[in-house]
């Protein structure tokens, strides 16, 4: 064996490992060398092994679960050691790459073709969302700098078997950068949003698009954007806010302030659905209650719940708007806070 600690980590947890990859294209041996490879090339996350070794286990079995091998090399699947200054310690997390969710895309046998492309300034690119048709003139050789900076956006570009025409789904730049801005923030500069933006663009752009309700997405899909997303609300620190949701902000809208109102704290039920308009800025509602209610039964079941309380609980939620489940959202990590 190697002086490579996470190689230790992995195979004191193989049989868990193995069993993970059982369902994927995977093999065993291919993924511990893309997880070696990637800690031989990041210091901080040899640290994250050291320091919080069980976070690192859980990405990896994220990854492992889906079929994805880790590592910047693969484009799939990235671990980011973050520093949790609480604790003062290295611990990481992960972000899916866009290769890694067109992998898992493509598992959907419905599923053709998938690709989510990128459009510069000085490129002709038009999208007629009534016959789902592209014009996106490519430009070759040194007549369009592609970089960050010349970025106006990209759409994702879908055809399914047996289907009469592509599904088509734009995306503008500006909420491409506010999720980086966001990323960038949370990773303190650092990380695939730094060092990859135009992979991590068309990566926004396919989950944007995955997230739109119209492209068919299998279990495990489901199960790592939902996994995602639980990551990347962890790490958005609660903030103080004067605005008011519901009847509280149509009074607050319309200039009728009440005295006995405070400042609300918000809370991860609040942070995700932020994400999820940052993804979508114009998603039909139900899409939205829908993952929100998704979110909340899989928090309670982390929680060890009682299943069949879950399952009233969500029955509750069921037909229930976004501030009514942002809330329970909210009372659930108050609840596990508390225990």
């Amino acid at each position: 064996m190697s002086d490579n600690p996470l190689e230790a980590l992995v195979v004191a947890k193989k049989e868990r490992f193995v069993g993970a990859l059982a369902t994927t294209p995977v093999n065993y041996d291919a993924f511990l060398a893309a997880a070696m490879a990637d800690a031989i090339k990041q210091p901080k996350l040899m640290r994250a092994v050291r320091e919080a070794p069980e976070t690192v286990i859980e990405c990896l079995a994220v990854a492992a679960t889906s079929g994805l091998l880790p590592g910047s090399a693969h484009d799939q699947f990235y671990l980011i050691p973050r520093w949790d200054k609480d604790a003062k310690r290295f611990y990481c997390t992960f972000i899916t790459g866009y290769k890694g969710l067109c992998k898992m895309a493509y598992r959907d046998t419905k599923v053709s073709t998938i690709e989510a492309r990128l459009v510069f300034q000085g490129e002709k690119c038009e999208i007629d969302l009534g016959t789902n048709t592209v014009d996106h003139r490519y430009q070759w050789g040194n007549q369009v700098p592609r970089s960050w900076d010349t970025l106006v956006g990209g759409y994702l570009y879908v055809t399914l078997r047996g289907a009469r025409r592509p599904i088509v789904i734009p995306m503008d730049k500006e909420p491409i950068e506010t999720i980086r801005n966001t990323q960038l923030k949370i990773q303190k500069g650092t990380g695939p949003w730094k060092d990859n933006p135009l992979p991590m663009a068309q990566k926004t752009v396919i989950r944007h698009g995955l997230n739109s309700g119209m492209v068919p997405r299998t279990t495990e899909l489901e199960q790592l954007l939902s996994a995602e997303t639980d990551e990347e609300i962890k790490h958005i620190e609660p903030v103080v806010t004067t605005e008011k949701t519901g009847a509280a902000g149509l009074r607050q809208a319309i200039g009728i302030a009440q005295e006995d109102e405070e400042p609300r704290e918000q809370g991860p039920g609040d942070a995700l659905l932020a994400q999820l308009l940052e993804e979508d800025p114009f998603p039909e509602d139900k899409v939205i209650c829908h993952r929100l209610t998704t979110a909340w039964v899989n928090q309670a079941g982390a929680l060890g719940l009682d299943p069949e309380d879950i399952e009233r609980r969500a029955g509750n939620l069921s037909g229930s708007g976004r501030d009514e489940i942002v809330a329970a959202i909210n009372a659930l990590a108050e609840e596990a806070g508390a225990t």
